[in-house]
């Protein structure tokens, strides 16, 4: 039995809202359903391209298959001991030509230990959505005065795999589902603060049915000012008590340092008495008071408390959402339009010194890059400078590509692997 049922989210009556704008809830969307072609042309979202606002839809990815609901869960133990509540199951893999792009390569989507900074490099929307959105970008709350029949938290199928291999290593090394239950519990736990804090603001609501102080407060939460952020430092805060072990600790903490303002203010409620002191400027805030240290809610931090009784029935609904595109860490996703092979290039593959194999590979790969439109291939790797690319020929050869408009590349370079390997030392590739 939950705290939060359909009679007391219909008792909210007109305090019931949309999802404001800013929600990040509707970054996501945009992000879940995003074409391949989408993802390859994706530079920030402040290109003009970029900045078209889809609204969040659950029943929408509930029609492609690309949400599960799961039942309403609780939070975890502190002492470390909790359900098991995700499972990644491993798919057996498939046939299919190499760089064919087909349902066998979602095996890729379920690979537990990955290089994190390679994936982002290949998923632009992903690596600006963590810049902007910080935990959010991997996991989100739909608050119950929503007016949509779905709310709960909402766990993005690639965030415990990226939490895991960024801040847990040596235990994904070791024991990979315990690094994944823990990325897991903490996006949870961010996120069932949210549900706490709405709660509490709900209460100090019901004091005055005339004066609605959720909808105020939760658009400033969404609006990206980070002055109106304090939530999200407390959330982080909250989140990291509930994980065990100094290592894990300070994994997560280089996460969040890493995250935006407000998300990575969470240092500064670690101790017991800050926090509570944090709760009481945040219930200064639930009154429409911008945060300030002046501002403290005097014994706001009860808000916040309840016996064992009632939070063992404080659960949230749960749903796990898919791309559409499975972020696949290994594979850059590319559009070859045409490539434009330089007579230098040319003479090097028909040169009688470069061997029979090489040449034959060679042109057999441009043959089949060339007009391929979207190609995601296993010998594509992308380079530290921007739009640059190798290529693995043959075992000993490689080819350098730059991607010099949408669509259009032009080959820069063909050798073997040892003076490939100078020449992308000089060039800082």
């Amino acid at each position: 039995m939950m705290i939060v049922d359909e009679e007391i989210r219909h008792s909210l009556g007109d305090r019931r809202f949309e999802l404001p704008g800013g929600h990040p809830a509707h970054r996501r969307m945009r992000e879940l359903l995003m074409s391949e072609v989408e993802i390859a042309e994706f530079e920030s979202f402040h290109q003009e391209n970029n900045q078209v606002q889809i609204r969040w839809n659950h029943n929408r990815l509930e029609e492609l298959g690309l949400v599960t609901s799961r039942p309403p869960r609780g939070l975890i133990s502190k002492s470390g001991s909790r359900p098991l509540w995700y499972l990644i199951g491993l798919e057996e893999q498939g046939g299919g030509e190499e760089g064919e792009i087909n349902h066998s390569e979602r095996l890729e989507q379920y690979q537990f230990r990955f290089d994190v900074d390679r994936l982002l490099a290949n998923r632009a929307p992903l690596a600006a959505a963590l810049a902007t959105d910080g935990t959010e970008a991997l996991a989100w709350y739909i608050p119950f005065h929503d007016t949509s029949s779905e709310w709960g938290i909402y766990i993005r199928d690639i965030g415990p795999r990226i939490i895991a291999n960024r801040c847990f290593p040596d235990l994904l090394r070791t024991n990979p589902g315990e690094a994944l239950e823990l990325a897991f519990d903490f996006l949870f736990a961010h996120e069932f603060f949210h549900h706490i804090s709405e709660i509490a603001c709900t209460m100090l609501e019901n004091s005055n049915l005339s004066n609605p102080l959720y909808r105020p407060y939760f658009d400033r939460l969404v609006s990206g000012d980070a002055d109106e952020a304090l939530e999200e430092a407390l959330a982080n805060s909250f989140a990291l008590d509930f994980i065990h072990g100094k290592q894990n600790k300070d994994g997560l903490r280089g996460l969040m340092d890493d995250c935006p303002p407000g998300y990575r203010d969470y240092g500064e409620y670690q101790s017991k008495l800050h926090f509570e002191r944090g709760l009481d400027w945040l219930a200064s805030m639930f009154t429409g008071k911008p945060f300030s240290r002046s501002n403290r809610y005097t014994f706001g931090h009860g808000l916040f408390s309840h016996p064992n009784s009632v939070f063992n029935r404080m659960k949230v609904p749960l749903h796990e959402t898919t791309d559409r595109s499975p972020c696949t860490p290994a594979l850059p996703i590319c559009i070859f339009n045409n490539i434009i092979v330089p007579e230098d290039i040319k003479n090097k593959a028909n040169h009688k010194r470069t061997p029979p194999n090489a040449r034959k590979q060679f042109w057999k790969c441009i043959d089949k890059l060339r007009g391929s439109q979207i190609k995601r291939n296993r010998r594509l790797e992308k380079l530290d400078r921007k739009d640059w690319f190798k290529f693995d020929v043959t075992g000993g050869w490689r080819m350098v590509l730059e991607q010099i408009s949408p669509g259009k590349w032009v080959v820069r370079y063909l050798d073997e692997w040892d003076k490939y390997m100078r020449y992308r030392a000089k060039n800082s590739l």
